[in-house]
């Protein structure tokens, strides 16, 4: 669940980059004002539209969705699940059956 916050804080970003873009289109009017004076207006504006763009979704914390379809991989493209029980020694080296903890069980610190 989003704290009041974030949601704030993503409709901020969202409703400031239509700003940033018209201050980006006049900013590199002039050829001082690009990151390289030779660029042309429209490399200049391109690269600083994508940087607005990688900020944006930064801010917002985007995240791509994950498909669990195999696509281009083909048979290659298994989906493996957790072991329901797995074997590990005890210190007498005897084998002992537990219930699968994940990473939990192989660091004894944790």
């Amino acid at each position: 669940m989003l704290s009041i916050a974030t949601i704030l804080y993503n409709v901020y970003t969202l409703v400031t980059v239509p700003a940033k873009l018209v201050f980006i289109w006049f900013w590199n009017i002039p050829r001082s004002n690009r990151g390289n004076p030779n660029w042309s207006y429209r490399t200049a504006t391109i690269v600083r539209i994508s940087e607005l763009v990688l900020q944006s979704m930064t801010a917002i914390r985007y995240r791509w969705p994950k498909s669990l379809e195999p696509g281009a991989d083909g048979d290659r493209f298994i989906v493996l699940h957790p072991q329901k029980k797995f074997f590990s020694k005890t210190g007498s080296g005897r084998p002992q059956e537990d219930i699968y903890r994940g990473i939990v069980n192989s660091i004894p610190e944790i």
